[in-house]
């Protein structure tokens, strides 16, 4: 694909953003400093590092201690090394994409040799530079890495691991190194059975569990499903496994444990990976210490996990899902992984930024803390913004009211595409938004219907408005005018600080504890503010601090002019439009056999207020 934007000018531009083998003993190993604590919130804080009992000469040591306490006979064990414990030094994409893309390995972002002093979603290595990492793996002894890191590679360690189901003389040879070391504790096994001295440890198991998520639609209804795609990490020592959860959110080790294991979400699938809160760090999801099962329901709130939930979400229907003629988003600089940020607080809600080639994050979901549906539409969105500008053409010289609008239709297509039946489709239509949004006082700014305009048979332009609507909300006791997005009207809004909700068809507000107990249109029950009924046989919603209700007929509106436009073909229409007139000309030149003319230039002129057509005062300015 031809490019017209230059590596250099794309580093330049990222630093303005706001919206990566023998047998013996000899292997040089790192000077691990102790105490690599990582410091800030959610983070994995280790201890000392801890001593190796599984290296060959303690393995040995281990042994021969058996042989003299006759526990096993010389010659019962040959101590050979079968695995290499490594890590890669990573400061820039191409050393990351080649080790995480290898198939059979599974990688970790932290040392598997030091105490875990407090568990948590990200690692930070302070001994090193803040834009660079360490990756840790366990390979077989004869592991060939690609060409491109294979002299990069840093041996740390060769190990003594078994990996078949059974192999007693191992378990005790294992056991006696474990409490040669001092590190051997018995409450993290299953021991079964004791005999002539002998311990016979409990049968290995397969870790395993179910991963779901938990959703409130607009109704009000809780919805729990299974996450699917998602990667499961078990660790004990050196022995790592992993597994992927299926359609209903089931998901099994690949390895087999006799010991208690570490779960742990690791947010990354080939084509994509999520990242801790603005930084270059895997982000993970600490599960339990345990021999048991692991089931989690991630829900609002759930620290990083939700706004990962929801991402991987929409990341899986994009990239994995039935493709509708879209273009999947780019995998980062390329074709390797898309970076994507997750950070519960900013005063963003979210930002885009064009790959670079570095180990950075550029998609950007902020403000994590909301609702399921508004969430997986932003993440979406920021996905689009990434596909907008993989497709020909310079996506830094489009208006940039134009990669908003068509960021919307595509968030818009997807909700509708997966929850049509959850949400109102009202908060995502963006119905008269030029009319009644303040951010279009920024004429470069444009989050317009044009697109599902162009796709459905509802006219959501800038001119749909009547008074029928208003009067309608009228009847029933609300507000247009202040309504969301100019289709639901407004019944309550309750104080600040305080919680509205319904309950048997009636409107409530807790009040705010030592406050007025209810405001003048309200009666105070003693508990909770009653603003009376809620309008019968219309759906009404809570969001944030109001309450709104759906009319029947709401604002009997124009029939679309123009319809049927799939997002494959405003897709189509994109490459190489800078603004809506190129826009509108290659979406007739493509498909012109549907005889739109004049229908056409009336749609894109109904938006024409939107943004400036003076390309060089509203370009895509990478603040969003």
């Amino acid at each position: 694909m031809k490019r017209s934007i230059n590596l250099f000018a794309l580093i330049i531009l990222s630093l303005l953003i706001s919206c990566r083998p023998d047998d013996a003993e000899s292997i040089s190993k790192p000077n691990f400093p102790n105490n690599l604590k990582s410091a800030g919130p959610d983070s994995i804080a280790l201890g000392n590092q801890l001593p190796n009992p599984y290296t060959p000469s303690a393995f040995v040591e281990a042994m021969e201690s058996l042989i003299s306490k006759g526990v096993i006979n010389d010659g019962d064990f040959a101590v050979e090394v079968t695995h290499n414990y490594v890590r890669l030094y990573v400061d820039n994409d191409a050393f990351e994409y080649y080790i995480t893309m290898d198939s059979n390995l599974v990688t970790l972002d932290f040392p598997l040799d030091y105490e875990i002093i407090e568990d948590g979603d990200y690692y930070r290595d302070h001994s090193i530079h803040d834009t660079a990492k360490y990756i840790y793996a366990v390979v077989p002894v004869n592991y060939s890495f690609h060409d491109a890191i294979s002299n990069s590679i840093e041996y740390i360690s060769p190990l003594v691991l078994d990996d078949t189901d059974e192999n007693p003389i191992y378990d005790l040879i294992e056991e006696e190194s474990l409490k040669l070391k001092e590190v051997w504790d018995s409450t993290d096994y299953n021991i079964s059975s004791q005999s002539s001295g002998k311990v016979l440890w409990g049968n290995r198991y397969v870790p395993k569990g179910k991963i779901q998520f938990t959703r409130i639609t607009d109704a009000g209804a809780n919805i729990t499903e299974g996450l699917s795609g998602v990667k499961i990490t078990t660790v004990k020592w050196f022995k790592i496994g992993y597994g992927v959860t299926n359609f209903q959110g089931n998901f099994e080790s690949s390895r087999k444990y006799r010991s208690k294991v570490r779960y742990r979400v690791k947010w990354e699938r080939n084509p994509f990976t999520l990242r801790q809160g603005g930084t270059h760090l895997q982000l993970y999801t600490k599960g339990p210490y345990t021999n048991n099962m692991w089931n989690y329901t991630i829900a609002r709130g759930h620290t990083n996990a939700w706004g990962a939930a929801y991402t991987h979400k929409a990341c899986m229907d994009w990239y994995y899902g039935p493709a509708m003629g879209l273009n999947r988003p780019p995998r980062g600089f390329y074709g390797r992984r898309a970076k994507i940020s997750i950070s519960r607080s900013s005063i963003y809600a979210s930002a885009f930024m064009p790959p670079n080639g570095l180990i950075g994050s550029y998609i950007f979901i902020r403000n994590t803390d909301k609702d399921f549906y508004n969430g997986y539409g932003t993440a979406i969105l920021e996905l689009a913004h990434s596909q907008h500008w993989a497709l020909p053409g310079n996506f830094l010289g489009v208006d940039r009211y134009i990669t908003e609008m068509y960021a919307t239709g595509i968030e818009w297509f997807f909700v509708r595409n997966y929850y049509n039946a959850e949400v109102i489709m009202s908060r995502f239509n963006k119905q008269a938004v030029p009319l009644n949004l303040p951010i279009l006082n920024d004429p470069c700014l444009g989050y317009g219907p044009i697109f599902i305009d162009l796709f459905d048979t509802d006219n959501q332009g800038p001119s749909y408005l009547n008074a029928t609507a208003q009067n309608e909300c009228i009847s029933i006791g609300g507000v247009l005018n202040n309504s969301r997005d100019g289709q639901a009207c407004l019944m309550v809004t309750a104080p600040q600080g305080s919680t509205p909700f319904i309950l048997n068809n009636r409107f409530y507000y807790t009040p705010i504890a030592g406050g007025t107990p209810c405001n003048n249109d309200a009666t105070f029950d003693g508990q909770n503010c009653d603003c009376g009924p809620a309008p019968p046989a219309m759906l009404s919603f809570v969001d944030d601090r109001s309450i709104y209700t759906m009319c029947n007929n709401l604002h009997p509106r124009q029939r679309d002019l123009v319809s049927g436009y799939q997002p494959y073909q405003w897709q189509n229409a994109l490459q190489h439009a800078y603004n809506l007139n190129g826009f509108k000309n290659n979406l007739r030149n493509l498909y012109f056999n549907r005889g739109e003319g004049a229908r056409l230039d009336t749609l894109i002129a109904d938006y024409s207020h939107v943004g400036s057509t003076d390309n060089n005062n509203c370009v895509w300015q990478m603040i969003f």
